[in-house]
């Protein structure tokens, strides 16, 4: 079993939406295989997971300014790869391997501005 390692980020303050801003690290918190893509806006997603058949999960945080979201994507036997992208409207979209199904099909975790949508979209 892989170990459970932290995930550690160039955190970044804003003084405009410009991509040159000072970086700084910092931790935001833990997970394998992290993705990261940075919107329009400067935001900058990181999906993380933990690949457990007991109790693994997706997360996803978003860093902006000072501020340092986090939402659970889903939990499950989840395992990698793992590709975060954005989509249009600057969402994120998280494709996955879920073993709770069947032989680890591949699933699409979708932002729809109020909460996660997860369809199976392989076997």
């Amino acid at each position: 079993m892989r170990n459970f390692l932290p995930v550690f980020l160039a955190m970044f303050v804003l003084s405009s939406p410009a991509f040159t801003q000072n970086w700084s690290p910092g931790m935001i918190g833990t997970g394998i295989k992290p993705d990261l893509e940075i919107d329009a806006n400067g935001v900058v997603h990181i999906a993380v997971m933990k690949e457990n058949p007991s109790n693994g999960f997706i997360k996803l945080y978003s860093i902006s300014e000072n501020n340092v979201d986090s939402s659970i994507v889903t939990t499950a036997y989840v395992y990698g790869p793992m590709d975060l992208e954005l989509d249009n409207q600057q969402r994120p979209n998280i494709v996955y391997h879920d073993h709770s199904l069947a032989d680890g099909d591949a699933s699409l975790a979708t932002w729809n501005g109020s909460g996660w949508t997860i369809q199976q979209i392989a076997s």
